[in-house]
């Protein structure tokens, strides 16, 4: 959650989200935490 704060308040990706709306017609962003993550070899 730290990482998305820190992102979410980037210079950067403030003024990249005001542009959102010249650049694209729709975006859809989702935000999700991984609680497991198994493999089988």
């Amino acid at each position: 959650m730290k990482s998305i704060e820190k992102w979410q308040n980037n210079s950067l990706h403030i003024r990249a989200k005001r542009m959102g709306s010249v650049w694209y017609k729709s975006y859809k962003i989702q935000i999700s935490e991984l609680q497991n993550d198994y493999v089988l070899e």
